[in-house]
Parts: C-alpha cells; structure tokens; sequence
C-alpha cells in the first residue's frame, strides 16, 4: 500500500506572519493488506485479570494486618492501663456540690491513664449506675502513684 502525504512546514519570518511553504510529496510504505488481520497492541501498563487478582489480594492483605495491627494495640494498651488502675492505690473522697465523677477522676490523674477510664474505674468501684454522685457521697477513687 502506498499511502502519499504533503509534509508543509511554517517560518517565522520575524514580523508575526506565518508564510506556508509545501515541500512537496512523501512516499510511505508499508501498511495492511486489505483483509488482513491487525496485530494486537501491546497494553502498556496494563495487568493481566491474574495480575489484578493478585494485586487486589495484595492490598486486601495489607488492609486485614492494618487493622488486626491497630486491634491488638489498642487491646495491649487497654490492659496496660487498666492494670495501672488496678494496681495504683485507693482513697476515699467526699463528693462536694459542683462535683461531678469527670471532676473527681481528673483530680485523681493516675499517670498515663485517660481520664475517661478512670471515670469508668470509679463507677465500677463504687457501684454507680449514670454517673449521677450526690453531695457528701463517699467514693472509693484511684490514686496516682507518684
């Protein structure tokens, strides 16, 4: 097959107009036949299905360790503090008007324990259901060790 094509090429001739210059005619050759099958184009950067099974297991594995990994931190950590917790030592302190156990526990500051846990700790300590402490209540409350 022979395919023709004009090639034209622009100057600049300095004063911004663009004069057109044809050069005439270019012979390619090469192409198809008529009927002949066209090859198959590589894919570039495309995978294979067996590749993107392969790929999507990949990051399906790495996304269960993530979270299995995150599960068993927060587990360790959540032992740790409440072994601290358990092992800190107690007082007996009389609720006043304007207290609240959130007040109280943040009074206590056992270290490296979040004040919400210490919060939970007193409640189940002292048996309190709602969080709800009257003035002249005693409760049973954690000590920081230091």
């Amino acid at each position: 097959m022979i395919s023709i094509a004009t090639q034209t090429t622009y100057q600049f001739n300095g004063s911004a107009a663009l004069a057109v210059q044809d050069r005439g005619l270019v012979l390619m050759e090469g192409g198809l036949r008529a009927g002949a099958p066209r090859p198959a184009a590589p894919a570039a950067g495309r995978l294979s299905p067996s590749q993107s099974r392969l790929a999507l297991a990949a990051v399906a594995l790495v996304a269960i360790a993530a979270v299995a990994a995150s599960l068993l931190s927060d587990s360790l950590a959540s032992a740790a503090r409440a072994r601290a917790l358990d092992s800190a030592p107690t007082s007996s302190v009389t609720v006043v008007a304007g207290d609240s156990l959130w007040s109280i526990a943040g009074r206590c500051g056992v270290e490296g324990v979040p004040t919400q846990d210490v919060v939970t700790w007193i409640e189940e300590a002292n048996g309190l259901e709602g969080g709800r402490v009257d003035p002249g209540q005693r409760l049973v409350v954690p000590l920081s060790a230091s």
